[in-house]
């Protein structure tokens, strides 16, 4: 086999792993809040997940929820869930915040990167709590 055969045959097999990669998204919806969310976040607000974009989420909520995420992006299962495709999760930060999260097949599959900017997420004044907040 050439050195060109050698190259053709990688770039085919990149592709494949790349559209197996991006053929998922999980979908983050806010359900539920108990009390405030002292990151602003508010019943409704969806982010879309993947194993390499985290779409802006909330640290303490993406931190209690990634291994099952995870599981799910690679086409596992949440055993004690009635769904295979989706879980409920919680955050971190005293099980304020309540999210369901659903696998969501892309009908073309696509890189998901969501540009981020740097907002006052607990409505301080203080941007500096922000620059910890995941970028991605």
């Amino acid at each position: 086999m050439d050195e060109k055969d050698s190259t053709q045959d990688f770039d085919e097999y990149t592709e494949r792993v790349l559209k197996l990669e991006h053929r998922y998204y999980q979908e983050v919806t806010v359900t539920k809040i108990n009390g405030t969310c002292p990151y602003g976040l508010w019943v409704g607000d969806s982010f879309k997940i993947t194993a390499m974009n985290s779409d802006g989420i909330c640290g303490s909520l993406l931190q209690g929820i990634i291994s099952p995420i995870v599981s799910l992006h690679y086409g596992g299962s949440i055993f004690w869930e009635k769904n295979s495709e989706s879980f409920t999760g919680r955050c971190l930060e005293d099980g304020k915040v309540e999210v369901s999260v659903k696998r969501v097949e892309q009908k073309e599959p696509v890189m998901l990167q969501t540009q981020f900017s740097f907002r006052d997420m607990r409505g301080k004044g203080f941007p500096l709590l922000d620059k910890y907040r995941l970028l991605r």
